[in-house]
Protein backbone atom coordinates (compact mmCIF):
# COMPACT_ATOMS: atom_id res chain seq x y z
CA UNK A 1 0.00 0.00 0.00
CA UNK A 2 1.36 3.21 -0.98
CA UNK A 3 -0.63 6.07 0.76
CA UNK A 4 -0.08 9.50 -0.44
CA UNK A 5 -0.73 12.71 0.92
CA UNK A 6 -1.48 16.09 -1.14
CA UNK A 7 -2.09 18.96 -0.03
CA UNK A 8 -5.54 20.06 -1.58
CA UNK A 9 -6.23 23.22 -4.26
CA UNK A 10 -7.52 26.32 -1.82
CA UNK A 11 -5.35 25.91 0.77
CA UNK A 12 -3.88 26.80 3.56
CA UNK A 13 -6.39 29.47 5.02
CA UNK A 14 -4.31 32.22 6.83
CA UNK A 15 -5.30 34.51 9.77
CA UNK A 16 -3.76 36.93 11.23
CA UNK A 17 -3.23 39.46 14.19
CA UNK A 18 -4.03 38.32 17.61
CA UNK A 19 -4.10 34.69 18.02
CA UNK A 20 -3.18 34.10 14.01
CA UNK A 21 -4.00 30.48 12.73
CA UNK A 22 -3.25 28.77 9.77
CA UNK A 23 -5.31 25.80 8.19
CA UNK A 24 -3.92 23.51 5.47
CA UNK A 25 -6.00 20.95 4.25
CA UNK A 26 -5.15 17.49 2.52
CA UNK A 27 -6.07 14.75 -0.05
CA UNK A 28 -5.13 11.44 1.19
CA UNK A 29 -5.67 8.08 -0.85
CA UNK A 30 -3.92 5.15 -1.97
CA UNK A 31 -2.02 5.13 -5.50
CA UNK A 32 -3.50 1.96 -6.33
CA UNK A 33 -7.44 3.15 -5.07
CA UNK A 34 -7.15 0.30 -2.01
CA UNK A 35 -9.33 1.03 1.04
CA UNK A 36 -7.54 3.12 3.85
CA UNK A 37 -8.48 3.01 7.47
CA UNK A 38 -9.28 5.87 9.86
CA UNK A 39 -6.05 5.26 11.70
CA UNK A 40 -3.60 4.90 8.30
CA UNK A 41 -5.29 8.16 7.20
CA UNK A 42 -4.11 10.08 10.75
CA UNK A 43 -0.69 8.56 10.43
CA UNK A 44 0.01 9.53 6.75
CA UNK A 45 -0.84 12.92 7.34
CA UNK A 46 1.31 12.84 10.87
CA UNK A 47 4.41 12.13 8.63
CA UNK A 48 3.34 13.42 5.56
CA UNK A 49 2.01 17.12 6.56
CA UNK A 50 4.94 19.54 7.81
CA UNK A 51 5.29 20.45 11.70
CA UNK A 52 5.68 24.21 11.05
CA UNK A 53 4.19 26.64 8.44
CA UNK A 54 5.41 29.95 8.32
CA UNK A 55 6.47 30.82 12.49
CA UNK A 56 4.11 28.76 13.56
CA UNK A 57 3.67 25.48 14.49
CA UNK A 58 1.05 22.28 14.17
CA UNK A 59 -1.03 21.90 16.91
CA UNK A 60 -3.75 19.85 15.52
CA UNK A 61 -4.61 17.32 13.03
CA UNK A 62 -7.81 15.14 11.80
CA UNK A 63 -9.01 13.47 9.35
CA UNK A 64 -12.93 12.98 7.84
CA UNK A 65 -13.73 10.90 5.25
CA UNK A 66 -14.75 11.65 1.52
CA UNK A 67 -15.37 8.54 -0.19
CA UNK A 68 -15.79 5.78 1.93
CA UNK A 69 -12.53 3.90 2.94
CA UNK A 70 -10.98 5.24 -0.17
CA UNK A 71 -10.43 9.09 0.45
CA UNK A 72 -10.20 10.69 3.08
CA UNK A 73 -9.62 15.02 4.31
CA UNK A 74 -6.69 15.69 6.28
CA UNK A 75 -6.47 19.14 8.14
CA UNK A 76 -3.69 20.77 10.38
CA UNK A 77 -4.24 24.06 12.18
CA UNK A 78 -1.12 25.83 12.48
CA UNK A 79 -0.82 28.61 15.42
CA UNK A 80 1.88 30.53 17.38
CA UNK A 81 3.37 28.83 20.44
CA UNK A 82 0.95 30.57 23.72
CA UNK A 83 3.10 32.07 26.10
CA UNK A 84 3.90 30.63 29.22
CA UNK A 85 1.77 32.87 31.21
CA UNK A 86 2.33 30.86 34.87
CA UNK A 87 5.17 33.12 35.15
CA UNK A 88 7.20 36.28 33.68
CA UNK A 89 8.98 37.33 30.99
CA UNK A 90 11.73 40.29 31.56
CA UNK A 91 14.11 41.65 28.83
CA UNK A 92 16.49 44.11 30.09
CA UNK A 93 19.20 46.80 28.50
CA UNK A 94 22.86 48.35 29.28
CA UNK A 95 22.55 50.71 26.80
CA UNK A 96 24.08 53.88 28.12
CA UNK A 97 22.24 57.55 27.83
CA UNK A 98 23.60 61.00 27.24
CA UNK A 99 23.49 63.14 29.75
CA UNK A 100 25.43 66.97 30.23
CA UNK A 101 28.17 66.78 33.22
CA UNK A 102 29.57 69.75 34.48
CA UNK A 103 32.35 67.88 36.85
CA UNK A 104 34.57 65.35 36.09
CA UNK A 105 35.88 62.39 37.81
CA UNK A 106 39.29 63.44 37.99
CA UNK A 107 41.02 66.11 36.39
CA UNK A 108 45.36 66.54 34.72
CA UNK A 109 46.23 69.71 33.90
CA UNK A 110 48.93 70.84 31.97
CA UNK A 111 50.25 74.49 31.13
CA UNK A 112 52.82 76.71 29.65
CA UNK A 113 56.21 76.84 31.25
CA UNK A 114 56.01 79.41 33.92
CA UNK A 115 52.43 79.31 33.93
CA UNK A 116 50.34 77.50 36.62
CA UNK A 117 47.04 75.91 35.22
CA UNK A 118 43.88 77.18 37.46
CA UNK A 119 42.18 75.08 39.90
CA UNK A 120 38.46 74.66 38.36
CA UNK A 121 37.65 72.26 40.81
CA UNK A 122 36.68 69.33 38.54
CA UNK A 123 34.40 71.57 36.36
CA UNK A 124 34.13 70.97 32.63
CA UNK A 125 34.40 73.81 29.82
CA UNK A 126 34.97 76.68 32.42
CA UNK A 127 34.56 80.43 30.86
CA UNK A 128 34.18 83.69 32.02
CA UNK A 129 30.61 83.65 32.04
CA UNK A 130 30.19 80.01 33.71
CA UNK A 131 30.98 76.35 32.98
CA UNK A 132 29.61 74.50 29.79
CA UNK A 133 29.80 71.28 30.30
CA UNK A 134 29.75 68.00 28.47
CA UNK A 135 27.66 65.53 27.21
CA UNK A 136 28.60 62.21 28.18
CA UNK A 137 27.67 58.80 28.20
CA UNK A 138 26.16 57.70 31.36
CA UNK A 139 25.27 54.13 32.84
CA UNK A 140 21.50 53.06 32.23
CA UNK A 141 19.50 49.78 32.91
CA UNK A 142 16.38 49.55 31.85
CA UNK A 143 13.90 46.47 31.52
CA UNK A 144 10.86 45.52 31.45
CA UNK A 145 8.39 42.06 32.75
CA UNK A 146 5.44 40.98 30.71
CA UNK A 147 2.78 39.19 33.01
CA UNK A 148 -0.59 38.09 32.65
CA UNK A 149 -3.47 38.45 34.67
CA UNK A 150 -7.11 36.84 34.58
CA UNK A 151 -8.74 39.59 36.10
CA UNK A 152 -9.18 42.90 34.90
CA UNK A 153 -6.11 45.47 35.75
CA UNK A 154 -5.94 48.51 37.84
CA UNK A 155 -5.67 50.77 35.35
CA UNK A 156 -5.89 53.90 37.94
CA UNK A 157 -2.84 52.19 40.18
CA UNK A 158 -0.58 51.88 37.37
CA UNK A 159 -1.88 55.63 36.42
CA UNK A 160 -0.89 56.40 39.80
CA UNK A 161 2.43 54.98 40.27
CA UNK A 162 3.86 55.65 36.70
CA UNK A 163 6.60 58.13 37.66
CA UNK A 164 7.37 57.08 40.78
CA UNK A 165 10.29 54.84 42.22
CA UNK A 166 10.25 51.94 44.91
CA UNK A 167 10.15 52.73 48.12
CA UNK A 168 10.96 49.53 49.61
CA UNK A 169 13.63 46.98 48.14
CA UNK A 170 12.54 45.86 44.13
CA UNK A 171 14.21 42.93 42.30
CA UNK A 172 17.31 43.42 44.50
CA UNK A 173 17.24 47.12 44.11
CA UNK A 174 17.18 49.46 46.97
CA UNK A 175 14.69 51.85 47.60
CA UNK A 176 14.72 54.81 45.32
CA UNK A 177 17.02 52.68 42.37
CA UNK A 178 14.07 52.07 40.68
CA UNK A 179 11.87 54.56 38.40
CA UNK A 180 8.33 52.80 36.93
CA UNK A 181 7.75 54.08 33.59
CA UNK A 182 4.53 53.18 33.24
CA UNK A 183 2.73 49.64 31.32
CA UNK A 184 0.93 48.45 28.79
CA UNK A 185 -1.61 46.43 28.75
CA UNK A 186 -3.55 43.72 25.61
CA UNK A 187 -6.61 41.60 26.56
CA UNK A 188 -5.31 38.53 24.83
CA UNK A 189 -8.62 36.68 23.77
CA UNK A 190 -6.91 33.42 22.96
CA UNK A 191 -6.04 33.26 26.31
CA UNK A 192 -8.39 34.59 28.04
CA UNK A 193 -5.99 37.23 30.06
CA UNK A 194 -4.72 40.53 30.33
CA UNK A 195 -0.94 40.68 29.15
CA UNK A 196 0.88 43.74 30.69
CA UNK A 197 4.06 44.90 30.31
CA UNK A 198 5.93 46.88 32.66
CA UNK A 199 8.54 49.25 31.92
CA UNK A 200 11.21 50.08 34.37
CA UNK A 201 14.65 52.25 35.02
CA UNK A 202 17.25 51.40 37.35
CA UNK A 203 20.20 53.64 38.74
CA UNK A 204 22.48 53.41 41.47
CA UNK A 205 22.22 55.67 44.80
CA UNK A 206 25.30 57.76 46.26
CA UNK A 207 24.89 57.78 49.89
CA UNK A 208 27.39 57.90 52.94
CA UNK A 209 25.60 55.28 54.44
CA UNK A 210 26.69 53.05 51.11
CA UNK A 211 29.92 54.16 51.03
CA UNK A 212 30.26 56.04 47.68
CA UNK A 213 28.88 59.51 48.29
CA UNK A 214 29.92 62.03 45.47
CA UNK A 215 32.12 64.80 46.55
CA UNK A 216 32.39 67.74 44.08
CA UNK A 217 35.09 70.35 44.13
CA UNK A 218 35.92 70.26 47.94
CA UNK A 219 32.42 69.65 49.03
CA UNK A 220 32.02 65.96 50.13
CA UNK A 221 29.78 63.30 52.12
CA UNK A 222 27.65 64.26 49.19
CA UNK A 223 24.20 62.19 49.19
CA UNK A 224 22.20 61.60 46.37
CA UNK A 225 19.53 58.92 45.19
CA UNK A 226 19.74 57.15 41.93
CA UNK A 227 16.92 59.69 40.45
CA UNK A 228 17.79 62.96 42.43
CA UNK A 229 18.33 65.79 40.37
CA UNK A 230 21.67 67.26 40.98
CA UNK A 231 22.96 71.03 40.14
CA UNK A 232 25.77 72.85 40.96
CA UNK A 233 26.32 76.03 41.94
CA UNK A 234 29.98 77.92 40.54
CA UNK A 235 31.28 81.22 42.15
CA UNK A 236 34.07 83.24 40.63
CA UNK A 237 36.91 82.96 43.15
CA UNK A 238 40.30 83.97 43.25
CA UNK A 239 43.09 81.30 42.48
CA UNK A 240 46.29 82.83 43.78
CA UNK A 241 48.63 79.97 42.64
CA UNK A 242 47.33 80.46 39.73
CA UNK A 243 47.06 84.43 39.53
CA UNK A 244 43.29 84.35 38.07
CA UNK A 245 39.68 84.06 38.78
CA UNK A 246 38.24 80.83 38.36
CA UNK A 247 34.70 79.36 38.59
CA UNK A 248 34.41 76.98 41.41
CA UNK A 249 32.08 75.08 43.09
CA UNK A 250 30.74 76.49 45.92
CA UNK A 251 27.32 74.53 46.53
CA UNK A 252 25.63 71.53 45.62
CA UNK A 253 21.85 71.13 45.37
CA UNK A 254 20.32 67.70 45.43
CA UNK A 255 16.70 67.47 44.29
CA UNK A 256 14.03 65.17 44.94
CA UNK A 257 12.18 65.11 41.54
CA UNK A 258 10.08 61.55 41.85
CA UNK A 259 8.01 60.48 44.68
CA UNK A 260 8.07 57.22 46.30
CA UNK A 261 5.81 54.42 45.20
CA UNK A 262 4.40 51.39 46.56
CA UNK A 263 5.71 48.85 44.46
CA UNK A 264 3.47 45.62 45.60
CA UNK A 265 0.46 47.10 44.25
CA UNK A 266 1.67 46.35 40.83
CA UNK A 267 0.87 42.32 41.29
CA UNK A 268 3.54 41.38 40.34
Amino acid sequence: MSINCTEKLGSPTISRGQGATATLKFIIMDDAGADITESEALSALASESPLTYSWMIRKTYSVSVITEDKIWLGTCVYSADAPDTDNYTTSFSTTGKTERITQSLSTASYALSGWTAPDYGGAIGVTPNGVEGVDAVVPAFVFSETHYFDTSIEALTLRDLTGTVNADVFRDFDPGEVLFEGAEANYRSDLAKWEVVFYFRAGKNRTAANGNALTIGSITNIDKKAWDYLWVRYEPTNDATAGCIVQTPVAVFVETVYESGDFSLLGI
